[in-house]
């Protein structure tokens, strides 16, 4: 594209646009107002104002998680940052894509206590970001942002900032904006690739266990084929569930950590294909798996591949692109697939064989008197296989994780790793933005509703109809709960909470309050009805032991 002159501010948004960017969020400031005058002489650009810089980026977030696109956050310098680190943090631990735009005071004034500056801004968005830089020139900048985008979907996906200082934005300049360029799925090692199959096919009982990496590639197709060729039970992580439907002959993932039935079948694998997680607390760590010495795993990031257990085999490369190879080896080496046969591990009683059919139906016998279970359930039947559900870090995610049936990839979101109290809102207003003509469900805490509550505004200013479920237990449950077990009392938990119903009707919400499963199915169904942002309260007892699973 030849040279024009522009502002720093206009370059910036010229080469979003050249990134394919349609919605941008902010809080206007003195600091970022060139920047979003700028979005004025764009009509390719849809512009957002929210009511907190935690609440924009969230809503980048879950624009990212739900359709592998970008919308970008124009950050105001010192407090806007800071605010929107934690929705980055996020972003970096659970590997969301995403791009923000940062101002910076002008560069004269950086080393002087600048005015809406931080000590070191620059510092403080590395703490969180996987790679960030700042453009010095309007010339600078298209490179900088195409170069923020490349990175943010490169190998292991992550949140990238581009700051641009004040007297930058306004300085006049020969500017060329680039088109988008994005990088090539890689592939793994031919020689590792046949080692691996080797070693899958010479396992007696090999198993799949998948993470929000092969979701992220879009690998459904193929894992489901190579977990059938080898007749390998599937386990997914929370972040990819419905990667395998949920009634796949091959899928243990019922009841998740909840249930120790895929414990027992790692215990019991000789050989574990791991595509697409790093392993990790959330992932892995908190099951108490004993991984095999057979342990083959899939990841983009070089960092990752053994970091949390021993590897027999790493293979480095995205995750649909290694699969295809991993197929391509396998009809080499086995040219008939295996007869499937439904996974079973020994059972601790009898010492016959428990089929994952006959576990769940075991479990079931001591869940379906639950109210947790029940209230589950209730989402279930108000849902579809193309609703996306956002889960805040609240025991009814967990119960949601474990319970709620996914049969699509990429339909159940939560903050995983990074546990941020009010993700959900945010987030699954950004996923309804990013796809309008699909149902968005999120579900919270009360005390995660307070962290999120200025989002009603925003939902409700610019009509985005999600549906969110509150569950209301007047506490931070789920730590009473640890503080309870752990130490048999409790501090800093019990809330005082407002009326949600009173509050969301006066920003201007349609809302309703439920205290049994079915209103819960009932209410949720007439949410999908209604063109405004809905929000459901669930009266929970505090002490009721069903919801203690």
């Amino acid at each position: 594209m030849m040279l024009d002159r522009m502002t720093g501010a206009r370059a910036a948004i010229a080469q979003l646009v050249a990134e394919g960017v349609t919605h941008v969020f902010s809080i206007p400031g003195e600091h970022n107002i060139a920047l979003c005058d700028a979005i004025l002489d764009f009509s390719q650009l849809t512009y957002l104002t929210g009511r907190h810089e935690q609440s924009i980026a969230l809503m980048a977030n879950g624009y990212s998680r739900a359709s592998h696109r970008l919308a970008v956050p124009l950050l105001i310098s010192g407090p806007g940052v800071t605010n929107a680190l934690t929705a980055l943090g996020d972003a970096y631990q659970d590997s969301v894509p995403m791009v923000a735009i940062a101002a910076l005071p002008a560069r004269e004034h950086l080393t002087k206590g600048a005015f809406h500056g931080l000590k070191d801004q620059s510092g403080a968005i590395a703490s969180v970001a996987k790679w960030s830089t700042r453009a010095d020139s309007p010339a600078a900048i298209p490179e900088a942002i195409r170069e923020a985008f490349t990175r943010a979907y490169q190998g292991r996906p992550g949140p990238t900032v581009v700051e641009i200082p004040l007297d930058v934005q306004v300085q006049t300049g020969q500017v060329e904006i680039y088109p988008a360029q994005r990088p090539t799925p890689l592939a793994a090692d031919g020689d590792a690739v046949k080692a691996a199959i080797e070693q899958l096919l010479a396992a007696k009982a090999p198993l799949v266990y998948v993470g929000r990496g092969a979701t992220i590639s879009g690998a459904g197709d193929r894992l489901r084929q190579l977990a059938e060729r080898l007749n390998a039970p599937c386990f997914h992580t929370a972040l990819a569930k419905g990667i395998l439907s949920a009634d796949h002959p091959l899928n243990v993932s019922w009841g998740n950590g909840r249930s120790d039935f895929i414990a027992q079948l790692v215990a019991c694998s000789d050989a574990v294909l791991v595509v697409g997680s790093s392993l990790d607390y959330a992932d892995a760590g908190r099951l108490g798996l004993n991984f095999p010495k057979t342990l083959i795993q899939i990841d983009t990031c070089p960092e990752v591949l053994g970091r949390a257990y021993p590897l027999a085999i790493g293979l480095l490369g995205d995750a649909n692109c290694v699969l295809g190879q991993l197929l391509a080896e396998l009809e080499k080496q086995l040219p008939v697939p295996r007869s499937l046969k439904p996974p079973s591990i020994p059972s601790k009683t009898t010492g016959e064989t428990l089929s994952v059919t006959r576990h769940k139906a075991e479990k079931l016998e001591t869940l379906r008197s639950t109210s947790a279970w029940q209230y589950m359930q209730a989402i279930q039947q108000a849902i579809s296989d193309e609703t996306l559900i956002f889960g805040d870090p609240a025991r009814c995610n967990g119960w949601g994780v474990a319970f709620i049936d996914r049969n699509l990839p990429n339909t159940y979101h939560c903050s995983r790793n990074f546990c941020t109290l009010g993700y959900a809102f945010s987030a699954a207003m950004g996923a309804k933005l990013a796809q309008p003509e699909r149902q968005v469900l999120a579900m919270l805490g009360d005390g995660g509703m307070l962290f999120a509550n200025g989002d009603l505004a925003t939902a409700v200013q610019y009509g985005i109809n999600i549906v969110a479920v509150v569950f209301n237990d007047n506490c931070y449950g789920s730590i009473r709960r640890s503080q309870r077990q752990n130490f048999g009392r409790t501090i800093g938990i019990d809330l005082k909470n407002p009326d949600f119903c009173v509050m969301a009707r006066a920003f201007g919400l349609q809302a309703w309050q439920v205290d049994r499963p079915q209103q819960l199915t009932e209410a949720i169904t007439r949410g999908w009805e209604i063109s405004k942002p809905v929000l459901i309260e669930i009266v929970m007892t505090p002490n009721d032991p069903g919801f203690e699973i």
